[in-house]
């Protein structure tokens, strides 16, 4: 896989769960009655939002980066499977609450943690700069 094969291949992955994110509802925790509703929508759309970022995560994990590229390629998989492991933690501490109080301290920030994933998608995005690979992978930060 060249380079631009690869890159381009990450970025129509990222286009898919871009969509596939935009598509799910995220409402109807926020239009829930009682509490046990809220959670348990909740826990439904955080296991809706993880598939959809596991179906990214096994396209990146797929491709076949040439070597200018396996480093970061590296770092990327291993930070998805970070991130898979807070979600799991994360819909397994929502289920287990009975009160909105233990629902309320429900720690988040291992999906919050960002940056490195950021900062993995902008070396990504400048390597492609640099080979003059016309692409726009929207990192954040």
């Amino acid at each position: 896989m060249t380079l631009e094969e690869y890159i381009t291949a990450f970025d129509e992955a990222g286009d898919r769960a871009s969509v596939a994110a935009e598509a799910l509802d995220y409402s109807a925790a926020a239009e829930a009655s009682t509490f046990e509703d809220r959670r348990d929508s909740y826990v439904e759309t955080t296991e809706s939002f993880q598939r959809v970022f596991n179906d990214f995560q096994a396209d990146i994990e797929t491709l076949d980066p040439p070597d200018q590229a396996q480093a970061i390629h590296d770092e990327i998989v291993n930070e998805f499977e970070r991130y898979d492991t807070a979600f799991s933690a994360i819909i397994e501490d929502a289920r287990a609450t009975t009160t909105e109080e233990e629902f309320a301290a429900i720690d988040v920030s291992a999906l919050q943690d960002d940056a490195r994933l950021d900062q993995l998608c902008n070396d990504l995005q400048a390597l492609a700069d640099n080979n003059d690979i016309d692409v726009d992978l929207e990192c954040g930060g």
